[in-house]
């Protein structure tokens, strides 16, 4: 997918919180505080925070390079014919890749030991080995016309190359994720517990529940594209979740108003759940409806754009968000 989200990807510490797994059953915001989780460790809160840049700033154009390729090449076992029209391997990983590589590898090395560790490593490795790969194959794709025999037998034996180096990400990142789904969960309902204990179930903490369920909702909804079969359930139960929470934010301002207490709530908060919030869960609606529909899910003229719509109000939804600002009297 080209169209990325302005402030986070798949995993994100750019707004301090992040996905939430779902329950079994449905549950109240409430309940779901109830377990006390404890802080995370400094340094462990570090490393986890460049395991997941590494996945934001790498895993889209991987994935991507290899989608794109494999729309060209029909059957991935074979390798190419050699007649495709438009087969690239990606745009690569830059000039910085080298430093980038390096950098990684530095801090995943470092303590405290996670059992995320290997993974992440084999991630970097991956990387490295695709990195000469994909120059080579984008090389003699360069040269399309020229020494037409010898640059199809380059491209077959480059083939398998490329595919091995895009399954060791893939498959890595697939161990990757709960990990980092259940870090981040713990890391992020801590926070919403600070806020539930210093200011009681008001606004503060009912907005820290739309920012941990919006972003739940847009995990899962990534994690669900990468699978063939899409599980929708998760997503559903964050959108029910997301539904109750602005329903008592807007009963809470209700009765603030009848009361004329309307300064107990920034005007910001007023317009995410008028605004932006019924456009987003719209939105998630016929995402989930188009997931459910192999056939449209897997024709990009019907995912791209919808994909594009669903990454469009997620961003307006977190530029409201941004704008929320809460005066040392606002609860």
């Amino acid at each position: 997918m080209q169209n990325r989200m302005v402030l986070i990807g798949l995993f994100t510490i750019a707004l301090g919180v992040g996905a939430i797994p779902g329950p079994a059953a449905l549950q109240s915001a409430a309940a779901k505080t109830e377990k006390s989780y404890p802080p995370p460790d400094a340094k462990t809160n570090a490393k986890v925070n460049h395991i997941i840049m590494l996945m934001n700033h790498e895993t889209g154009p991987l994935l991507e390079a290899r989608d794109g390729w494999l729309q060209e090449v029909r059957d991935p076992v074979a390798g190419p014919t050699c007649k495709e029209q438009n087969l690239n391997a990606g745009p690569g990983f830059g000039s910085d890749a080298q430093s980038r590589f390096v950098e990684y590898r530095k801090q995943f090395h470092a303590k405290p030991k996670l059992e995320a560790d290997d993974a992440v490593l084999q991630m970097v490795d991956a990387m490295e080995e695709l990195q000469k790969t994909t120059d080579e194959a984008n090389e003699v794709l360069a040269y399309r016309n020229k020494d037409k025999p010898d640059r199809c037998a380059k491209l077959k034996h480059l083939h398998p190359l490329l595919m091995a180096g895009w399954q060791k990400y893939h498959d890595n990142l697939a161990i990757l994720e709960p990990f980092i789904e259940q870090f981040t969960d713990e890391r992020d309902h801590f926070e919403a517990e600070k806020t539930l204990k210093k200011y009681g179930k008001h606004y503060r903490y009912h907005f820290a529940r739309i920012v941990l369920e919006a972003k739940g909702i847009l995990h899962k909804t990534e994690i669900a594209l990468r699978r063939p079969d899409a599980d929708t359930t998760p997503i559903l139960e964050r959108l029910s979740r997301i539904k109750d929470t602005t329903d008592e934010i807007k009963q809470a301002m209700a009765a603030d108003n009848d009361a004329k207490k309307n300064d107990t709530y920034p005007p910001g908060l007023s317009l995410l759940v008028s605004d932006s919030m019924p456009k987003f869960q719209r939105e998630v609606r016929a995402f989930v409806e188009l997931l459910k529909d192999k056939t449209k899910r897997n024709n990009p003229k019907f995912l791209k754009p919808e994909w594009k719509r669903f990454v469009d109000d997620y961003n307006g939804l977190v530029e409201e968000m941004n704008g929320v600002g809460f005066s040392k009297n606002q609860k």
